[in-house]
């Protein structure tokens, strides 16, 4: 097993000691990164591992753009902007913006720094997702940062790869709160994707039938109002 494996196991743990000594002897593993580009800063920040995570940021260089979004640090993204504003536009090298992290990671205060930075709250990944925050937030199961994603502005009905909405990606991993948010924020429950599945059909597909009934009443009701219009 190399370092950077060995690090990503122990953090998975929660094997505090462990990375301290890690990390005693190579620092540099503390913005480590595996094979799929994901950094150790954003896996320790996915597992919940807080305290480990103070551990990695202490042991490294200052937070870039990306890792600030990922971590909720609205201190550090402001201080970053004010000396480059570009940096809320900024791409990753895996095609996303600090405001997709953000969103994808929950981190309400960060996105609220990027949205009053600059940052385009439809701003579209370079690479296969061709998604935008609201989609990331849905990702995530994120539904604060939904909320204020759509508050601020963002498209509910805005499409990603493969035609889904974020209320399809609600229904894709059965998030009954994601889904009547944004069906608050007039999300089309009416819309296809490219399979020509519904947000409904997509959530009866996965078994959530109770779900999966009340997008059909939602559908029922729609239509009732458009013929009544």
């Amino acid at each position: 097993m190399d370092e950077t494996t060995e690090l990503f196991t122990e953090v998975g743990c929660g094997n505090a000691v462990a990375v301290a000594e890690i990390l005693r002897w190579k620092p540099e593993l503390s913005r480590a990164r595996d094979a799929s580009s994901l950094s150790i800063l954003q896996f320790a920040r996915y597992m919940g591992q807080d305290a480990i995570l103070e551990t990695l940021i202490g042991a490294g260089p200052p937070l870039d753009i990306f890792e600030a979004a990922t971590i909720d640090r609205a201190g550090t993204i402001g201080q970053l902007l004010s000396r480059d504003p570009a940096l809320a536009g900024a791409y990753s090298s895996d095609g996303f913006t600090a405001l997709h992290f953000a969103s994808y990671f929950g981190a309400v205060s960060a996105i609220t720094a990027l949205l009053d930075g600059g940052a385009n709250i439809e701003a579209v990944t370079r690479n296969f997702l061709t998604n935008m925050p609201l989609h990331a937030s849905a990702a995530g199961g994120r539904v604060e940062a939904a909320r204020l994603l759509l508050q601020r502005g963002a498209d509910p009905n805005a499409r990603q790869h493969g035609g889904y909405t974020a209320l399809m990606t609600a229904s894709f991993v059965s998030n009954r709160e994601l889904a009547e948010l944004l069906i608050a924020f007039n999300a089309d429950v009416r819309l296809r994707n490219e399979e020509g599945k519904t947000a409904a059909e997509i959530a009866a597909g996965f078994g959530n039938m109770e779900l999966a009934a009340r997008l059909h009443l939602e559908e029922r009701a729609v239509d009732h109002n458009h013929r009544r219009g």
